[in-house]
């Protein structure tokens, strides 16, 4: 997938309001990781980094997950990964977890 400028902007925009959000939620390793990747634009490896963490997070919420997965499908993760293989399946079954929690939640009103 070919990025513009502009892309990039919003992908950095997105990352850095993601792990403000997350900033207590998440190990300081990560936090250093991630500004750093974020830094020097290397924008996978930071998602990678961060979702892998909120992942392990109780604070993530389904809102999270869906950025994630939306980041994720701009950085081309859907189709490559470089520090879990797994992540995208992770990704996304959790992204369909919290749907089907959500339906049950439903069915219960």
């Amino acid at each position: 997938m070919t990025r513009d400028e502009g892309d990039y902007c919003d992908v950095r925009t997105r990352l850095k309001k993601k792990l403000q959000e997350h900033e207590n939620d998440i190990h300081d390793d990560t936090k250093t990781s991630v500004n750093h990747y974020i830094d020097h634009d290397e924008f996978e490896i930071a998602l990678e980094g961060l979702c892998l963490d909120l992942m392990d997070s109780s604070k993530t919420t389904d809102r999270d997950i869906v950025e994630c997965v939306d980041l994720g499908r701009i950085l081309g993760l859907d189709k490559a990964s470089v520090l879990n293989v797994d992540l995208w399946k992770l990704l996304i079954s959790q992204k369909a977890g919290s749907r089907s929690k959500q339906n049950e939640h439903d069915d219960e009103k």
